[in-house]
């Protein structure tokens, strides 16, 4: 299961009302975005992905969009992860509300 992950974005994806991960400590992350035309959005789900991230962009998408979703505490996972460290390139890409953990944003 090398470089294994649930969903390989290219164009749009839409999450609502989806459960991701708890099951173990599988090092995959959850969505991957290779596209900057890439739109995700995440709404009104359960995310856990300690070992990895839950969105991993080797490109910035064009919109990533968390709302209302749930999870493990902040410091046990990384809710979106930059390729190549550009945090800076998120914004006005990246939006979020009422998400529970707060999210971590890193670069990698």
């Amino acid at each position: 299961m090398r470089n294994a992950r649930w969903v390989d974005n290219y164009g749009t994806i839409v999450v609502d009302n989806v459960r991701f991960g708890g099951e173990g400590n599988r090092p995959n992350n959850i969505i991957e975005n290779h596209s900057s035309k890439g739109k995700i959005f995440v709404e009104n789900s359960w995310l856990y992905c300690k070992a990895k991230s839950i969105i991993y962009c080797t490109k910035i998408p064009a919109i990533v969009a968390l709302r209302n979703n749930c999870g493990v505490q902040a410091d046990l996972q990384t809710m979106v992860t930059v390729k190549g460290g550009d945090l800076d390139a998120l914004v006005g890409h990246f939006f979020e509300s009422c998400n529970i953990p707060p999210t971590t944003i890193k670069s990698k």
